[in-house]
């Protein structure tokens, strides 16, 4: 179990170093959804321990950070939650746009695309 949790900080650590940028950069945390829990773990990638837990909506699964590591979005049932990453709070009400799973964010912040499970589209 330990090489499976080990393996998933690695590859997490990836994504939010290539959505970041350079190694100098890169963010502290890794965010990971908890699907039964309707919560995000907070995992510190410096000494891999989980430092805390967010709520965010029901049933959470697609993850994605800002390039500039401010923002962390989080689809969970009908919305999108926001998270502020310097409080680990969430930012408001969810973002209401449907069933969904997949989120991503363009490289220059202004936009964040949501897979939309029952039509099969992107919006």
């Amino acid at each position: 179990m330990k090489l499976c949790i080990s393996a998933i900080l690695a590859i997490t650590t990836f994504i939010v170093a290539g959505l970041v940028g350079s190694v100098q950069s890169l963010a502290q945390n890794a965010y990971i959804t908890n699907n039964n829990s309707n919560t995000v773990s907070v995992i510190d990638t410096a000494t891999n321990t989980v430092t805390g837990s967010i709520t965010v909506g029901s049933n959470p699964f697609g993850v994605s950070v800002s390039r500039d590591g401010s923002k962390v979005y989080v689809t969970a049932g009908p919305g999108v939650s926001v998270i502020d990453a310097a409080t680990n709070s969430v930012i408001g009400s969810p973002i209401i746009v449907g069933n969904n799973s997949g989120v991503a964010v363009t490289p220059d912040g202004s936009k964040v695309y949501v897979t939309q499970n029952n039509s099969n589209t992107v919006q």
